[in-house]
């Protein structure tokens, strides 16, 4: 089975922004002298948040490969 990574984005109310890693990674970027900043006092909430967010649209990307090729497999 091959591994597949994920990246979501979630803001601090709790919605996806986006998946796209050089979305998320462009606006991620800094300059190796940029400060770090405190962690965001949600932040294991909203990563748990992301985690399921990602796991449903895995659940529902894969339910409708299986459905496509159930049908497929009827008409062949």
């Amino acid at each position: 089975m091959q591994e597949v990574y994920s990246l979501i984005w979630v803001d601090r109310n709790g919605n996806s922004v986006t998946q796209s890693q050089l979305a998320i990674l462009r606006a991620a970027a800094c300059a190796p002298s940029t400060r770090a900043i405190a962690k965001d006092a949600q932040h294991h909430d909203l990563v748990k948040l992301g985690a399921l967010l990602i796991a449903e649209d895995e659940k529902n990307v894969n339910l409708t490969a299986l459905l496509d090729s159930d049908r497929l497999n009827k008409l062949g």
